[in-house]
């Protein structure tokens, strides 16, 4: 039975992975459970899980949360906060030899060289992977490549042309670039397909955060940038695609459920294979080409360039970006600051 932290318990994918959790009880024992802020709904979840520890890092602070990674029993840190907070207890996690299943973001892309290079050293160390990606998109390339190489008669030659992102296009799909002016913020967050927290939502629809996610991805599988490419899918039922070099191309295909990824991740964990019920699949080059042909419109969504020429000037300054957006973002849905200035001031 694997001991389990979790980072993030009562965000969106906290709190489903929680229930993920409690359906797997022979196999994982969750012994920690931490929070932002969210005080009140953190002791609900102690009811439940009555033999965790909890942390609360409004009140204990980011030394605390480090602690509580790095000195405690776990086998196994699920680390779903969001935010820049959590880059270092990544870091711990994997210097302690601890398996982590990542959907923080902001840790690959402030510290993505330590941890895939920590990841690969415990690989040849334990010949176990260290690091697991929980986000949807990634996790879906993750699982294609595994497929792909266990179905292949010569794995070794096996090799990448391309991984495919999808973008949903979410609320501003349709819209021109006028139509930002008058947009809500309550219209911003609504995204037609997925239900995720605000922050997520926010990046979402700007696109910033499939930015994000080319940087996740390079460093996640060790592919340049112009490897990694983005389609508009706003069907939401595409997760990924990889074209190999031989010709083969795969694409991970499901609904819009973060829940089945979590589980994938979860039973990666224990024993290396995860119950994908024939979700990844071989697809003929017209179905690819006719996959991919929606290109995404860099006037509307400006977030892809904004992330990438940054990493492209220089990768440091990523870090100070996504601090300032977490403090936008925090007087935005305070009431502090109009959408309109919340764009004006991160897209300047």
């Amino acid at each position: 039975m694997k001991k389990v932290l979790v980072l993030g318990s009562t965000g969106s994918l906290g709190k489903q992975t929680l229930q993920l959790l409690n359906k797997y009880r022979k196999e994982f024992e969750v012994i920690g459970l931490c929070a932002n802020q969210n005080g009140d709904l953190l002791n609900d979840q102690l009811r439940e899980f009555p033999n965790a520890s909890v942390l609360l890092i409004s009140r204990d602070g980011k030394k605390a949360l480090n602690n509580f990674v790095e000195s405690g029993p776990a086998d196994l840190v699920i680390n779903v906060l969001a935010g820049t907070i959590a880059t270092d207890a990544t870091i711990k996690a994997l210097k302690k030899g601890k398996q982590v299943l990542l959907a923080n973001k902001e840790a690959i892309i402030c510290r993505g060289q330590n941890l895939t290079q920590l990841n690969q050293d415990l690989i040849k160390e334990t010949g176990v992977d260290h690091l697991i990606p929980l986000d949807s998109e990634h996790n879906a390339i993750y699982e294609i490549l595994r497929h792909a190489s266990s179905i292949s008669k010569n794995p070794q030659t096996l090799k990448v042309k391309n991984i495919y992102l999808p973008c949903s296009g979410g609320p501003l799909l349709g819209k021109t670039k006028k139509d930002l002016k008058n947009l809500t913020l309550s219209q911003i967050l609504k995204h037609p397909k997925w239900s995720m927290g605000a922050k997520i939502s926010l990046e979402s629809a700007l696109l910033i955060n499939k930015g994000l996610e080319i940087i996740e991805a390079h460093y996640l599988f060790n592919l340049p940038l112009n490897k990694i490419k983005t389609f508009l899918h706003p069907e939401c039922q595409i997760h990924g695609i990889v074209e190999f070099t031989n010709g083969q191309i795969y694409s991970y295909k499901s609904q819009p459920d973060m829940a089945e990824h979590i589980e994938n991740a979860l039973l990666r964990s224990i024993n290396g294979q995860p119950n994908l019920k024939s979700k990844i699949k071989k697809i003929t080059p017209a179905q690819f080409k006719k996959l991919t042909s929606k290109k995404v419109s860099q006037a509307l969504f400006p977030g892809i360039n904004l992330i990438l020429n940054l990493f492209k000037t220089s990768p440091k300054s990523l870090k100070p970006f996504l601090q300032k957006e977490e403090k936008l973002i925090a007087k935005l849905l305070t009431g502090k600051i109009t959408l309109q200035e919340f764009l004006k001031n991160l897209l300047a």
